[in-house]
């Protein structure tokens, strides 16, 4: 049975209940699609207060973060209207490890990619305050999104301040994360980062988001260095820059210069020669046709446009371009603006629309990493 918030939104299923209320499936009337409608438990809630602060939460945006888009009064409640997030929420999946236990070596990539999201948010004082497993998704491509980001700070804001909530923020992902872990004393560096995590002051433990995230970069770059494909196991090869093809490699062919690799399925794009390499998909309605066409990958689903962004590689550097796609391209969790080349460097995330990659830089003469 459905019901109505205002003229705009259908109240669908009931998804779930977290700290601050219960969330709803709610679908635009008029163009059909999805969002979260989180309807706040906090009956004294300051609508004033609410929609004065929210343009700023509104304003966020991040690869690993859920859109917020609009609050509003109904019938008395407090309704927040989020990003639709596909996938299962890490509440979900704790429930389900001893038939699917997930593999250690993933975990240190979502602690990543969460501690790049609050980071993120840190830049303009917004915090969480009721982080737990019931708001961290974990979506089908393998990207951690968190939801209801700074709606507690909204929700208890008096004045112009916001409330932070670095510390309680630092222990809840914590405790999310070494739920999820099944194989304890196999990495003894992440199991430090995760007891530095719950630490409570600044001496022994983390001040913020930034300096967790500094800790997990170096920790990924001495791993990555030695467990990511080298240059010798390429399975495709961009080398003369013919458009759009990607060719199998061949047995002594020229050694990469650099190379995309998808975590997700162990396959590696490689480009063999400086210069411009634009990302995409083919169609057959367009006239120029991508050098790196990722139609094989689901590119279409992934949310690429045909002419995604560019990859410029010189011989010493790179960098990255978006050419006005509809879902963005984003390094390391940022999305980029238009038009407006950002450098990569090996080792760096790269999300074309939510399909996710790995660039790889190597030396020209030993093809190891640089």
């Amino acid at each position: 049975m459905h019901s109505t918030l205002g003229k705009r939104y259908i109240l669908g299923v009931r998804r779930g209940t977290g700290r601050l209320g219960d969330m709803f499936l709610a679908i635009d009337a008029s163009t059909g699609r999805e969002y979260t409608a989180v309807m706040v438990h906090n009956p004294s809630a300051n609508m004033a207060a609410l929609q004065a602060g929210f343009p700023l939460l509104a304003s966020l945006q991040h690869a690993n973060l859920a859109r917020a888009y609009e609050v509003s009064e109904f019938g008395g409640k407090t309704i927040v209207i989020y990003e639709r997030l596909e996938g299962e929420t890490l509440a979900d999946r704790t429930a389900t490890l001893r038939e699917q236990p997930i593999k250690s070596s993933l975990l240190p990539n979502y602690l990543y990619q969460a501690a790049q999201a609050l980071a993120y948010a840190e830049k303009f004082k917004i915090s969480h305050g009721s982080l737990d497993s019931s708001n961290i998704f974990l979506l089908p491509n393998g990207r951690i999104a968190i939801s209801q980001i700074g709606l507690r700070g909204l929700l208890e804001r008096t004045g112009e301040e916001r409330p932070m909530y670095t510390r309680q923020d630092m222990a809840a992902l914590s405790q999310v994360i070494d739920a999820l872990w099944t194989t304890h004393g196999e990495n003894d560096d992440f199991e430090r980062t995760i007891f530095r995590m719950q630490m409570g002051d600044e001496e022994t433990g983390y001040r913020n988001f930034a300096a967790l995230v500094s800790d997990l970069e170096y920790m990924r770059a001495n791993v990555r260095t030695t467990a990511l494909p080298a240059a010798s196991g390429r399975t495709g090869v961009l080398g003369g820059k013919t458009p759009g093809a990607v060719n199998t490699a061949q047995a002594g062919a020229a050694a990469a210069l650099a190379s995309l690799y998808f975590p997700d399925s162990g396959r590696v794009i490689e480009m063999e020669q400086t210069g411009e390499f634009i990302v995409g998909r083919k169609h057959h309605s367009q006239a120029i046709i991508p050098d790196i066409d990722l139609t094989d990958f689901n590119a279409y689903q992934w949310g690429i446009s045909k002419l995604h962004a560019r990859i410029v590689l010189h011989a010493d550097r790179a960098e990255v371009c978006d050419m006005f796609s509809s879902n963005g391209t984003f390094v390391n969790g940022t999305r980029l603006a238009p038009e407006t080349p950002a450098p990569v460097k090996h080792g760096d995330f790269i999300l074309f629309g939510k399909l996710k990659v790995q660039f790889l830089q190597y030396k020209e003469e030993d093809t190891s990493p640089v």
